[in-house]
C-alpha cells in the first residue's frame, strides 16, 4: 500500500488530521452527522491562508477541508469560465463567496500566464442536496462495491453533488442498486451510469527523435509492432536519470523485472535507451476491493543507459497542432528544433486540479489533445484483468493505442511553459484516463523522490 507524505503548514496539520478522522466509514443513516471536534473547524482566515496547489492532497481531501470551513459545501467545479458551487443552504451564499474567492484564486494560479492579469471568475451557486462530508462518508462506505461484477468506477462527482458509480452491464446496475440500499445510502444520492470499461492504450509506433524528450514513442522487444509514449524525463534521487512511462508498458505490469526500452519499431542496438528500474508492485487488502490488485498509479521509471543518452530533462516535444473534440486525433509533426520545446515549470499537485480546467495530454499516436478535466479522483477497474487503480483523473478528450505513458500537463497560457500533472494510461470513448505524477512519485519513494527540472 502506498504511504503518502504530507507537507501541510504546522498550523493546519491538526485541523486536517481531524478532517480525515471525520471522513471515515460510518453506519449512520441519511441526514446524520458526526460532530467534528472544535480543532477541525477552519476559520475564514485559516482557509484563506491555506497553500492551495502546494499541499499534497487529492481532490476529495481538499474539498473536505473546504467543507469544514464552508457549512453546506457540496462541491466546486469550473463551467465555461464560471466557478460553480453547490450549497445546501442558499442563505450562506455571501459567506461562502467571501471564503472561497481566495481559495479559487490560489487553485487557478497554476497554469496561468503570469504576464496576463488575473480576473476572478464569476461564481454561480446552485442548490445542493448533500454536503461534502455526507458524500465522502458514503463514498468510503461503498469501497467494496467493486465486488459486484461489472462495476467499472466509483467517484464523488462534484459536478452533480452525488456519488457516481459506473457499470458496464444492466445486471451490474441492478446489483449495485441493491448494494447501495443494503449499505444504507439513499438511492437518490447515487448516480449509476452505464460506462465503457477502461482499457490500457498501447499498440502502435511512430518515428524516432534523438535525444529523447517527453511525448515521443518508446517500445520494448515484447511490443514488436506496438509501443507506448515517453512520459517525463526525470532524475530519481537514488536511481539517477531516466524517464517515466506507464507501468503496463513494461513486460510485467507491477514489479521491477528489468524491461529494456528502445526508441524504434523493434530493438536495434543503436536505439536502446534504458532499462526499467522501478515499478511498484500491486497490493491487496487494506482499502483494495476484494479480488483486486491495487495501485494509485500506472507509472514506472526507466533508467537511461548513460553511455547512450540521458534524454533532455525538463523538455517536451512541441507539435505543430493542438486539438480537441470533436477531433479524435491531431497531427504528429513536431518542431525538431531545440529552441521550440515545451519547458517544465512546475510539477502540479492534485490540490490544484479542479474539475472543468483545461488539461493537455500528448501521445505518439494522437498527438497533443486537450479538454476539460471531467472527473477527479475516481477509483476504477481496468478491463480484461483484476487491476484496480485508485484516485485516477479523466480528461474529456481522446486517447488511442500507443498513447499510454504520455505526459499530461497544464499550459501557461500561450507560453512554452507547462506544469507537469500526470501520465496517460487508458481510454474509453472520448475520455482519457491518467495517473497523477504525485502518486507515481509517492510509489517511487515519496515526495521529492523525482525531479523533472
Amino acid at each position: 500500500m502506498t504511504h503518502r507524505t504530507w507537507s501541510l503548514p504546522l498550523l493546519l496539520l491538526s485541523c486536517f488530521t481531524g478532517v480525515a478522522g471525520v471522513m471515515g466509514c460510518s453506519e449512520e443513516g441519511e441526514g446524520s452527522h458526526a460532530s467534528p471536534p472544535p480543532s477541525v473547524a477552519l476559520s475564514a482566515e485559516r482557509l484563506r491562508d491555506f497553500a492551495w496547489g502546494e499541499v499534497a492532497m487529492d481532490a476529495n481531501e481538499q474539498f473536505a477541508v473546504i467543507a469544514e470551513a464552508v457549512p453546506g459545501f457540496g462541491g466546486l467545479y469550473m463551467d465555461q469560465g464560471q466557478a460553480v458551487v453547490f450549497l445546501t443552504d442558499p442563505n450562506t451564499v455571501e459567506k461562502a463567496k467571501v471564503m472561497l474567492e481566495p481559495v479559487l484564486a490560489r487553485m487557478l494560479a497554476w497554469g496561468r500566464d503570469p504576464a496576463v492579469p488575473f480576473e476572478m471568475p464569476e461564481f454561480r451557486f446552485e442548490q445542493g442536496r448533500y454536503d461534502w462530508n455526507e458524500l465522502y462518508r458514503w463514498y468510503e462506505t461503498i469501497g467494496d462495491v467493486f465486488s459486484v461484477p461489472g462495476v467499472v468506477l466509483r467517484d464523488i462527482d462534484e459536478t452533480k453533488n452525488r456519488i457516481r458509480i459506473g457499470v458496464s452491464t444492466e445486471e451490474a446496475r441492478r446489483q449495485v442498486e441493491k448494494y447501495v440500499t443494503t449499505a444504507g445510502l439513499p438511492v437518490e444520492a447515487c448516480v449509476i451510469e452505464n460506462v465503457e470499461p477502461v482499457r490500457f492504450t498501447s499498440d502502435t509506433l511512430r518515428d524516432r527523435w534523438w535525444p529523447p524528450v517527453a511525448g515521443l514513442q518508446v517500445s520494448t522487444p515484447r511490443m514488436a509492432h506496438s509501443g507506448c509514449t515517453l512520459g517525463w524525463n526525470a532524475n530519481h534521487f537514488v536511481l539517477g536519470r531516466g524517464f517515466l512511462t506507464a507501468s503496463h508498458c513494461t513486460d510485467t505490469q507491477g514489479g521491477t523485472e528489468g524491461t529494456t526500452f528502445y526508441q524504434s519499431q523493434g530493438w536495434l542496438p543503436f536505439d536502446f535507451v534504458g532499462t526499467e528500474a522501478h515499478d511498484a508492485p500491486y497490493y491487496t487488502g487494506a482499502d483494495c476491493p476484494s479480488g483486486r490488485r491495487c495501485r494509485r498509479s500506472d507509472v514506472a521509471f526507466v533508467r537511461y543507459d548513460t553511455t547512450r543518452t540521458t534524454g533532455r530533462l525538463g523538455k517536451m516535444a512541441m507539435p505543430l497542432a493542438r486539438c480537441q473534440l470533436p477531433q479524435t486525433s491531431c497531427g504528429l509533426d513536431i518542431i525538431q528544433n531545440t529552441t521550440f520545446l515545451y519547458q517544465v515549470a512546475n510539477s502540479t499537485l492534485p490540490s490544484a486540479l479542479l474539475a472543468g480546467i483545461d488539461v493537455d495530454r500528448m501521445g505518439r499516436t494522437t498527438g497533443q489533445m486537450h479538454g476539460p478535466l471531467t472527473y477527479t479522483c475516481i477509483d476504477t477497474d481496468v478491463a480484461g484483468d483484476n487491476f484496480h487503480l485508485k484516485c485516477q483523473y479523466v480528461i474529456a478528450t481522446r486517447a488511442a493505442g500507443g498513447d499510454s505513458g504520455g505526459p499530461v500537463f497544464v499550459r501557461h497560457g500561450t507560453t512554452s511553459n507547462v506544469d507537469a500533472v500526470g501520465i496517460t494510461w487508458g481510454a474509453t470513448d472520448e475520455l482519457a484516463y491518467f495517473s497523477l505524477l504525485w502518486d507515481g512519485e509517492n510509489e517511487m519513494g515519496g515526495s521529492g523522490a523525482i525531479s523533472l527540472q
